[in-house]
């Protein structure tokens, strides 16, 4: 790209600010989650590349801080003051069916990226749902129904298009600059604005997927059946487990609307006679109310999982487990009946074992477990949040000696800290790459690398 002036920068952006007051900046700022509400400065509709450039150029220059969203499921603190690029625009998928890859910008959701690949037999590693946003997803590490067999989303980035702080565009792989490629691969939003990937497509077409259901009086059989399940899975199969405790909501269908339930999902790109033969000692748990597993195309993904669509105001725990004991299953069962339950949904999704081979691999600790274990509760006022707080608070106390102390970068709440998110050698590389590419701090905002006093950058580094 074409060196610029600061005059002609100003030019190039200045129809797509937006100021507070003014129509659009609401709209551009609020995030997926109903509790964050953003205050930035001024935010920056980005129409392609070339405004992103302008904007880090700029915002360089008067040494302001830099926030991007695209469709905000990631927030976890707001941002005030400072900047906000809304990357939504930048929505663009091309699929090379032949290599087997997708260049995806910065805007695309999962559901763009698995609609462009299916027609191939492809299909990314996206999440439990595709409206995430694809390239925050693959940045953060990204755990999807195919970790136990391609592992993280972030092992699928094959090459970055980033704006860095000093306004440069780079187009970086493994070959050009590996160091920064390498912290793109799940170290967050710290390095720069990524405005495209290029990534990894797998032969996931045709899957065997979906769910069994019980009432939630059935969860102490049920998380036994699931230990027995995971213990004995291939890495094709990936299970997880959710008891549900489903609001009144006249837009939740009879008979499950108002009730609780223990559900088993599960995604397998294996054989599926094999997964038949798992699920037997499931599917023999008295009560079995409904079994939606059958095969389908991968592009019907988001009828396992069914999660919530619209915004709403949600709190999130997450712990990561080493292993199923008997204390931790019964830790669990004790917080399934509806009875003053905090949460939506407790969920324990299994991600150890399988992957590819190691050296195949980014080596980033996103998390070292077996399991990851969420909390989830819709909190629409004051009291709902404080239960959602304690009833997560208690429950990492009592998983205390379970818990292996990590938490994916993805799966962060704003009370978490950066150093639970990689083991110390990764989070000491990513902080020297950090101070790199980033001298002035600019980027990284919710889930910032580093928190320190903004300083000068010293003689020879990049500004």
């Amino acid at each position: 790209m074409a060196e610029k002036g600061l005059l002609p920068d100003a030019f190039r952006i200045g129809a797509a600010i937006h100021l507070p007051a003014e129509p659009g900046y609401e709209l551009r700022v609020a995030p997926w989650n109903q509790l964050v509400r953003h205050a930035p400065a001024l935010v920056v509709a980005a129409r392609d590349a070339e405004d992103v450039v302008a904007v880090v150029r700029l915002t360089g220059a008067l040494g302001e801080r830099i926030r991007v969203q695209a469709t905000g499921h990631g927030a976890l603190a707001p941002a005030t003051g400072g900047v906000l690029i809304d990357t939504s625009a930048l929505d663009q998928v091309r699929v090379d069916p032949e290599a087997a890859t997708a260049v995806i910008g910065a805007g695309a959701r999962w559901r763009d990226v698995v609609e462009a690949a299916a027609p191939h037999g492809l299909a990314p590693l996206s999440g439990s749902t595709s409206q995430l946003g694809a390239v925050g997803f693959c940045l953060g590490g990204g755990k999807g129904w195919l970790v136990r067999r391609y592992g993280l989303a972030a092992d699928s980035i094959l090459a970055a298009d980033i704006v860095t702080a000093d306004g440069q565009y780079r187009r970086v792989d493994a070959d050009t600059e590996p160091d920064l490629f390498w912290a793109l691969r799940g170290g967050g939003p710290n390095f720069g604005v990524v405005t495209g990937l290029t990534i990894r497509l797998v032969p996931a077409g045709q899957i065997y997927a979906g769910g069994l259901y019980w009432s939630v009086e059935q969860v102490r059989p049920v998380l036994a059946a699931f230990r027995e399940l995971t213990s004995a899975a291939p890495a094709e199969l990936t299970a997880q487990l959710d008891v549900l405790h489903l609001p009144p909501d006249p837009t939740i269908p009879e008979p499950m609307r108002g009730s609780s339930f223990v559900r088993v999902t599960l995604c397998s790109v294996g054989d599926p006679d094999t997964a038949d033969r798992l699920l037997a000692p499931l599917r023999a748990v008295p009560g079995l109310l409904l079994d939606e597993v059958r095969p389908m195309a991968y592009r019907e993904i988001d009828s396992v999982a069914l999660d919530p669509v619209e915004p709403l105001p949600v709190e999130v725990w997450t712990g990561v487990l080493d292993g199923l004991s008997d204390d931790v299953l019964e830790q669990l069962a004790r917080r399934a009946p509806r009875d003053g339950a905090a949460y939506l949904v407790l969920q324990l999704q299994h991600v150890g074992g399988g992957h590819r081979p190691a050296e195949d691999r980014t080596g980033l600790a996103h998390w070292t477990g077996e399991f990851v274990l969420h909390l989830v509760s819709v909190t629409p006022g004051p009291e709902a949040r404080h239960a959602a707080l304690a009833a997560g608070s208690d429950l990492g106390a009592a998983l205390s000696g379970h818990l292996t102390g990590y938490v994916p970068l993805n799966f962060f709440s704003a009370r978490d800290r950066i150093e639970t998110a990689f083991r110390p050698a990764h989070l000491d590389r990513l902080r020297e790459i950090k101070h790199r590419y980033d001298p002035l701090n600019v980027f990284g905002g919710d889930r910032a690398l580093v928190e320190r006093p903004v300083q000068a950058p010293t003689e020879g580094e990049p500004r």
